[in-house]
């Protein structure tokens, strides 16, 4: 007995679709916790080098507002700029396929906020407008943390 096969051609959407359904990234924006804020369930390595950003973020605007209590411009342009969209170019492979699109447009306006804000002490701004450029930036920081909530793939509880 003499077995068929039937072979059948795949058109490119066929593969991009089959492909991106078995490599689809691992972040998920579930549903909501507790406290009515979305999930980002990322694994561990995504988890860490969010946070490690974060931190890095906070660093920035801590730099950025010493320097502008001694009206030294100059550092502020300079803690601005390493936080401002370079960072996006920077940012590790892993990050930029994990995150949902509604996330990513935050992220990309803080980067777009800290370059306005080194722009700005570049051109020798008053201090309160760039204190105000500032508080722009953290409105955009304070939006995604009420919004967004860390989980991951970890299986510890």
């Amino acid at each position: 007995m003499a077995i068929k096969f039937k072979l059948f051609a795949i058109t490119p959407a066929v593969f991009i679709a089959a492909t991106l359904a078995v490599t689809a990234p691992a972040t998920i924006e579930a549903a909501e916790s507790e406290d009515g804020r979305h999930i980002l369930i990322l694994r561990p390595k995504e988890r860490n080098a969010m946070l490690e950003n974060m931190r890095n973020y906070l660093s920035s605007i801590r730099d950025i507002t010493r320097s502008l209590a001694v009206n030294d411009l100059s550092k502020v342009e300079k803690y601005a700029r390493q936080s401002g969209t370079i960072k996006i170019y920077e940012m590790k492979p892993v990050m930029v396929d994990a995150m949902v699109p509604r996330f990513r447009s935050l992220a990309i306006k803080v980067h777009e906020e800290f370059d306005q804000l080194a722009n700005n002490a570049a051109a020798k701004k008053p201090a309160v407008e760039l204190l105000g450029d500032l508080g722009r930036l953290m409105n955009n920081c304070v939006k995604c943390h009420e919004t967004y909530v860390l989980g991951d793939f970890s299986h510890e509880k």
